[in-house]
């Protein structure tokens, strides 16, 4: 019973000059100012979904955007290999499998050696079909325009 009441005391605020409304919430914080917090949970939350959502570190990863772009990739490699990353957006292991592609790219023995290129198959029907993609993800490798080898489909222990 002391236990309530000292509850009811402190929550009522019949201390000494205090205002009830200061005793609990934001209020306490800042008197008439709760609508500045607002502005501080959306930034937090956007954090949040931009840790979770955020774009993986593709290194040397490039983009490619149009067909004549992965043309000349493939036509002036200069005797380089170019390894292209036949990938989807709705495709979980390619996902997964796009940060440690971005990781190989940065290392320094394949940096000189390699062209490294992303391609999104949507985005890319007719090159999907002709370099002979069925699943993704799919890694192509070209040197002087001819296939090298080709590596299909998700990981064999998912």
């Amino acid at each position: 019973s002391a236990a309530l009441i000292s509850v009811e005391v402190v929550g009522t605020g019949t201390g000494a000059g205090t205002d009830p409304e200061l005793q609990f919430g934001l209020k306490h914080i800042m008197k008439d100012k709760e609508w500045l917090w607002f502005p501080v949970l959306a930034s937090g939350f956007g954090a949040l979904l931009w840790y979770r959502f955020k774009p993986p570190d593709m290194g040397n990863v490039i983009d490619v955007q149009t067909e004549r772009e992965l043309v000349e990739y493939l036509t002036n490699g200069e005797g380089k290999v170019v390894i292209i990353d036949f990938t989807s957006k709705n495709c979980p292991y390619c996902d997964m499998i796009n940060p440690v592609y971005g990781q190989v790219s940065k290392k320094p023995k394949y940096k000189d050696n390699a062209i490294f290129l992303s391609c999104n198959v949507e985005k890319f029907q007719t090159v999907m079909m002709e370099a002979g993609v069925q699943a993704t993800p799919t890694f192509v490798a070209y040197r002087n325009a001819k296939v090298l080898q080709r590596i299909s489909g998700p990981p064999k222990d998912k």
